[in-house]
C-alpha cells in the first residue's frame, strides 16, 4: 500500500459494539452490491436485527458491521453529505435489538451508485466467490488503488 492509497474499513470485531444480521423488508437486496439506485421505493421499515451469536455487543458505533454493505449512523451521514461525496444515496435503516425492538431509527446504508474497478486486490486480501469468481465474498480490510479512482469521485 502506498501514501495515496487509503483503508475504507477493517473487518476486525470491536467488542461490545453491536453486529448486525441480514435485513428485512428489503427486496432485491443484493442490488446494494451492485452499484443499482435502490432509493425510488425503498421502504420505510427496512430493519436489520443485532446477531444473536453476539447477545451482549449492544453498543451502536458510527459504523456498523455485520452485513455486506456500508451501515453508518445519522452522524457520519451528514459529514459525508456536508462533504458532497458522489455518487452515492443515504437509504434509511432502522437497526433492531436481540429481541426485535427498535434500537435506533437514524442509521443509513451509504450506497454507492455505479461501480469502478479499484480495489487492490493483493492488499485487500481478497476471497474470491466460489459460486460467481467475478464477485468478491471477503476482505480483510477494503484497500483501493487511488490511481483507478475517477477525479470525480475521490
Amino acid at each position: 500500500m502506498n501514501d495515496q492509497d487509503f483503508q475504507l474499513w477493517s473487518s476486525a470485531y470491536l467488542y461490545g459494539y453491536c453486529v448486525i444480521k441480514p435485513q428485512t423488508g428489503i427486496a432485491k437486496s443484493f442490488q446494494l452490491s451492485r452499484g443499482i439506485s435502490r432509493l425510488q421505493g425503498w421502504p420505510s421499515d427496512a430493519a436489520c436485527k443485532m446477531d444473536d451469536s453476539f447477545p451482549k455487543d449492544t453498543d451502536l458505533p458510527d459504523v456498523v458491521t455485520g452485513v455486506g454493505w456500508l451501515v453508518v449512523s445519522a452522524r457520519v451521514q451528514a459529514l459525508l453529505a456536508s462533504l458532497k461525496v458522489a455518487s452515492v444515496e443515504y437509504l434509511p435503516l432502522q437497526i433492531l435489538n436481540h429481541k426485535g425492538k427498535l434500537a435506533a431509527k437514524d442509521y443509513f446504508i451509504v450506497n454507492p451508485i455505479g461501480q469502478v474497478d479499484c480495489v487492490d486486490v493483493a492488499a485487500s486480501k481478497v476471497t474470491w466467490n466460489t459460486i460467481n469468481p467475478e464477485l468478491i465474498s471477503v476482505c480483510a480490510s477494503l484497500v483501493l488503488r487511488a490511481d483507478a479512482v475517477p477525479h470525480d469521485l475521490s
